[in-house]
């Protein structure tokens, strides 16, 4: 491979496995709501897939306050009132997911990540979620500081009658000590190119110089090839459990016509230039 100067990465499910760290926390979140609540946990989930849905954010901020199946019990409730009134279900979901932290991060990630910048690369992550949330897990996943840029979707608005401190009252810090933060609108979505534009702006080079590592066929390769970029499929990230993928399924952001679009862009798509089962491989790609 020709020398290159910039590695992009996907974060979930090629740095660290998404699924465990996301799921198993929102489900103990469900848990005790379920209980607060007298609703049937299945019955939450819908309703929560109903607002991540309208949000397209599977991680949406303000999801307990717009559940329309705690309309009524929650009517005349301001949002931070809403908050305080599920407060153990909230700390729930935190404490799985600080649980979860302790093993998401692939085996090998973090060496390999110090020794490619050792070796002079610019190292940016990539990722359609959220800056609020990525900011926090790379925090939590101790991972922060391997980075020279993010790329991440612009945070969402705060609803009426909400402000930033009223969904910090917990003492995180979402600011980032990554040296550069560029953000992508909501709409822009992968594969299209015009979601890696910004970057290659910002840091000025052109895309012949990216080699973009990433877990999905259809979001990664295809985005990586369309702007001229070296792709390396991470196949060891599509390899998920079963159980939490029938499980984000109910809650996901994804409609039908997501996934059948994602299924005909799959059936067409090229194959990738190289594949990884460890994204340790990714030094040695690096040096060929």
């Amino acid at each position: 491979m020709t020398r290159h100067s910039v590695l992009v990465t996907d974060l979930d499910n090629t740095l660290y496995d998404w699924l465990s760290y996301y799921i198993p926390s929102f489900l103990a979140m469900i848990d005790v709501l379920a209980r607060q609540t007298g609703r049937d946990p299945e019955t939450l989930k819908a309703s929560f897939k109903r607002v991540h849905e309208r949000h397209r954010s599977t991680e949406y901020s303000f999801s307990l306050q717009e559940l329309d199946v705690l309309e009524e019990e929650n009517r005349g409730l301001t949002g931070i009132e809403i908050y305080r009134k599920y407060d153990e279900a909230i700390h729930a979901f935190r404490s799985a997911r600080n649980t979860a932290a302790e093993t998401a991060v692939y085996c090998g990630v973090r060496q390999a990540l110090a020794s490619i910048r050792s070796d002079g690369y610019r190292i940016v992550a990539a990722t359609e979620s959220l800056r609020y949330h990525v900011v926090q897990r790379l925090k939590h996943l101790q991972l922060e500081g391997y980075f020279d840029a993010l790329l991440t979707v612009k945070d969402h608005t705060f609803p009426p009658g909400l402000a930033s401190g009223d969904i910090r009252i917990y003492g995180s810090d979402y600011d980032t000590i990554v040296p550069a933060v560029i953000e992508v609108s909501s709409e822009i979505r992968k594969p299209n190119p015009a979601f890696v534009a910004p970057l290659l702006n910002a840091l000025r080079i052109d895309a012949s110089q990216v080699v973009y590592v990433g877990d999905s066929i259809v979001r990664d390769i295809q985005m990586a090839k369309r702007i001229g970029a070296v792709d390396v499929h991470a196949r060891y990230g599509t390899r998920v459990d079963a159980k939490l993928t029938d499980e984000l399924r109910k809650i996901t952001y994804w409609t039908v016509e997501d996934v059948e679009r994602d299924a005909a862009e799959r059936a067409i798509a090229l194959p990738p230039t190289h594949s990884i089962e460890s994204f340790a491989e990714v030094q040695s790609l690096l040096k060929d």
